[in-house]
């Protein structure tokens, strides 16, 4: 009974439990045997054994130990064929001398762990790890059914180098993570990854303020409207703002920066002493307050029940841009009126890049844990296996991996 339960604890699929053993240095030796007594070879079966070696398997870590199966592998003699063979070991990859269950658990790791933390976890050298990832094998663009909403972005990742995300903004779930390439490859690439069929059931791709982008997209999605994310219109306008605080506070010779992070917020989201602080600095300097009313009333297009009142609303915004004569907020307007129809779009659906930028953040805790990006292939691959769904994971490793 508890050799039965020793097993599953272990996970020794395959394996017969003889004893289990500890070292002095915590580690827990599994020793084992096998059930089979021969060994089958182009139609003829041999149970001759010539030899044996003993061999030590890295199994997997249990409460901080790391378990090993120790087996004795036989070498079977075919008298017809004249050859000696060793018996292939259930479960196990024997040139990595570890079993499959260790390196599924190893990438499971690298889920929420560096390499580095990862190699103290799993008691492994330090390039365990990367040599996994760079060892399975690429994977395809994942594609949900009845899918009709898509985002796609691009993240800076050094040297000039964007990663491009694939997106599904409304289940919250990572399609795709495509290593840097130009726009005439990157359009060739998702042709090829998806069939006209996927391609034209989409209605929606929401992206930045990018031409790159928006080329992409109509060439790859023709049937989509293209959606400018409401994150980055009004990160625009803040910024536009902050040019020309940082103007005006330079040719006054001012210091203004205190008002930069209170600007950003919305009126409701204000304390009543962060108002009073806006209060005193509006009466004092009236230009600061038509920059920060249009921003607030361009919030307010976002909250339009519909696309007509949110066309009237930009309009509006438009109008007061140019009314104000102030340089920053005229290129504003130049902004909007290039980007009218998509930014206008949002109101189809009300789809964002939020999802993606979340990862674009976990892109960032990663990079910093490794000092930076140096195989850019692998870190790709690592985000593919890290960001897909856990039940095709699991799935995936299992054929992957064993």
């Amino acid at each position: 009974m508890l050799q039965k339960q020793a097993q599953k604890i272990f996970d020794l699929d395959g394996y017969i439990l003889d004893k289990i053993s500890y070292e002095k240095n915590s580690d827990i030796l599994l020793f084992c045997h096998l059930q089979k007594k021969s060994m089958k070879f182009k139609n003829s079966r041999s149970y001759s054994i010539c030899s044996t070696r003993k061999r030590r398997i890295k199994h997997q870590v249990f409460e901080g130990r790391l378990v090993w199966i120790v087996i004795k592998q036989r070498r079977f003699y075919f008298t017809k064929h004249n050859k000696r063979l060793w018996e292939s070991l259930p479960n196990v990859n024997t040139k990595k001398q570890t079993s499959n269950s260790y390196r599924k658990k190893t990438v499971c790791d690298l889920q929420n762990a560096s390499y580095s933390h990862s190699s103290i976890i799993r008691k492994s050298s330090a390039m365990f790890a990367p040599r996994l990832i760079d060892e399975l094998p690429e994977l395809n663009i994942y594609w949900p059914k009845d899918i009709s909403l898509i985002s796609l972005d691009g993240k800076n990742i050094g040297n000039h180098k964007q990663l491009f995300t694939l997106g599904a903004p409304i289940k919250n779930q990572l399609l795709s993570a495509i290593p840097p390439m130009n726009q005439a490859k990157l359009v060739a690439t998702l042709k090829s990854e998806l069939t006209m069929t996927q391609r034209e059931q989409i209605k929606e791709v929401c992206i930045d303020m990018d031409k790159f982008m928006k080329a992409v997209s109509k060439k790859v999605f023709p049937k989509a409207n293209i959606v400018i994310d409401r994150f980055h219109v009004i990160q625009h306008a803040l910024r536009c703002f902050d040019s020309h605080r940082r103007r005006f506070q330079k040719i006054n010779n001012l210091m203004l920066s205190n008002i930069k992070s209170l600007v950003a917020k919305s009126t409701k989201n204000l304390t009543h002493k962060e108002k009073q602080t806006l209060f005193f600095f509006f009466n004092k300097y009236p230009d600061l307050k038509i920059c920060y009313n249009i921003i607030q009333e361009l919030r307010q297009m976002y909250l339009k029940k519909n696309k007509e009142e949110g066309k009237k609303q930009l309009k509006k915004v438009i109008e007061l841009c140019y009314e104000s004569k102030i340089l920053d907020m005229i290129d504003l307007a130049k902004t909007l009126e290039r980007w009218y129809d998509e930014i206008l779009n949002f109101h189809l659906s009300h789809i964002t890049n939020g999802f993606v930028e979340g990862i674009h953040n976990r892109f960032e805790t990663i990079k910093r844990n490794h000092f930076g990006i140096r195989n850019t292939d692998r870190f790709v691959k690592r985000l593919m296996y890290t960001f897909i769904p856990t039940t095709l994971f699991v799935d995936l490793l299992s054929k992957v991996v064993g």
